[in-house]
């Protein structure tokens, strides 16, 4: 018994060092711009419309911890990255397909996946509105399953918080409804609302972020690179960062997505989503966007992991573990490369090249979270909402 849990105890042993590492490295690089930008609109009652109000709200609550400043926004994404890597486990442990051995083995391979990935430590060190989008969706996908009162109450729950945390989560709770309406119309209708419930506050970005994926609006930063090269962009980022272990093992796997519902509209819909938004923009769609498909997809591709050989499966995990330690590196080095990935995020102990291309938020949050000089990015805040609605009320228009 003790040696058939051994792969379960490994994977929380491991998701441990993860989140130990995390936060050793939170110290070590100030702030992303995003996450600057973000700070300061959390002290100011999150006054900006182009994401809902549930990051704001963590944030707030992380600012008043005893830590320094990296490691109190970053400890939001450390530990929303944790939960979400075992709820995709306890995901991967209930895709029970023809030939699968152990339930402990599925659990281990979701957690490892969702955890040693360049995607997903990125998303569990920089704190964005998709690290409590994905622990939500990820809690959802596992509540649609069950039938009990507490998972009724779970997928409410979890769909509510996925969309306060990003317009995308409308998506989820769709995709469950839709794929739940015929065997379990009370699963169904209470996915519904809880989408619904939070609409209110979601409505302004979800204008915004329609705009961004048309590549229009006042969001938009990518430059404009043609419509093929935009959609290899996206492939290729899709491979580097969630793993080519992650896409093979779920392409050979993709019968399994049927057994977790809503799952693969979820997929699907994101999927032709974002490759559509490359086409018809000709911009490169941010990778995130597509990044709640990929709870389904790593729990999957746990499940045939396990079925896997024994030589393919050392394999796997070393391909997929291998851009995550390349990116540990990169965050830990001192040396200025040319161009430096990592440009965006400079380290805590040199100053920030002033030839780098920053949003025009970035470099006003910097001034007023390290120099106390918040004029610029107040002025900014209190003119931010008028400009993005007055820009997304053109995109209605249209």
């Amino acid at each position: 018994m003790k040696h058939e849990r051994a792969p379960a105890l490994l994977a929380l042993l491991s998701l441990g060092y993860a989140a130990c590492a995390r936060l050793a490295l939170a110290p070590l690089r100030r702030l992303s711009p995003d996450e600057a930008f973000y700070l300061c609109a959390a002290r100011r009652g999150w006054p900006i419309v182009d994401h809902p109000p549930l990051l704001g709200s963590l944030l707030t609550i992380a600012d008043r911890l005893p830590f320094g400043l990296e490691v109190r926004v970053r400890l939001v994404a450390v530990l929303l990255q944790a939960g979400t890597a075992l709820l995709i486990g306890l995901l991967a442990a209930t895709i029970d397909s023809e030939g699968a051995t152990g339930r402990d083995r599925r659990f281990a391979f979701g957690v490892f996946f969702a955890t040693w990935g360049l995607m997903p430590w990125v998303s569990g060190l920089i704190a964005t509105p998709d690290a409590p989008l994905l622990a939500a969706t990820a809690g959802a996908l596992v509540f649609a399953g069950r039938r009990d009162a507490g998972a009724r109450l779970g997928l409410l729950l979890c769909l509510a918080l996925a969309v306060s945390a990003k317009a995308t989560g409308l998506v989820v709770g769709l995709a469950i409804a839709f794929d739940l309406r015929r065997t379990d119309r009370v699963g169904a209708a209470i996915a519904l609302l809880g989408a619904a419930l939070p609409l209110p506050l979601v409505w302004p970005s979800l204008v915004a972020q329609l705009g961004h994926v048309l590549g229009v609006g006042a969001l938009i930063s990518a430059p404009r690179i043609g419509p093929l090269p935009a959609l290899g962009a996206l492939l290729g980022g899709i491979l580097l960062l969630f793993g080519p272990a992650t896409c093979w093992c779920a392409a050979r796997g993709r019968r399994s997505l049927a057994l977790l519902p809503g799952a693969t509209p979820l997929v699907v819909v994101l999927g032709v989503a974002t490759m559509l938004s490359a086409l018809v923009s000709g911009r490169a769609p941010e990778p995130n966007w597509i990044a709640p498909a990929f709870v389904p997809l790593f729990a999957i591709a746990a499940a045939e992991a396990d079925l896997g050989e024994e030589h393919h499966r050392r394999g796997w995990l070393v391909a997929h573990v291998a851009p995550a330690l390349l990116g540990i590196a990169l965050w830990s080095s001192h040396a200025r490369l040319h161009p430096d990935p990592l440009g965006r995020v400079p380290r805590l102990d040199q100053e920030p090249d002033g030839a780098l291309q920053l949003p025009r938020y970035g470099a006003p949050a910097w001034s007023c979270l390290y120099d106390r000089d918040c004029q610029n990015i107040d002025v900014m805040l209190s003119t931010y909402n008028l400009t993005l609605k007055a820009r997304s009320q053109q995109i209605s228009d249209r």
